[in-house]
């Protein structure tokens, strides 16, 4: 299944992101390093309201090659 992808920015700092199509209507765009950056308030917003655009890579390197 081929979900069309769409360019946004971050709300936080500007960069050009990746948003799936399903993730379009998210309240708060987020890169991943600005995700790492937020304070706890942010990162428990409801499901649906917080995209972060996470590339393989960077989770690779946060969680392990094994993890994923």
């Amino acid at each position: 299944m081929n979900e069309k992808i769409f360019k946004v920015n971050c709300d936080f700092c500007g960069k050009e992101i990746e948003c799936p199509e399903n993730m379009m209507n998210a309240k708060t765009h987020a890169c991943f390093k600005c995700f790492q950056g937020l304070d706890k308030g942010h990162k428990k917003l409801k499901p649906g309201k917080l995209h972060v655009d996470i590339k393989r890579e960077e989770l690779e390197e946060e969680m392990g090659e094994e993890a994923i």
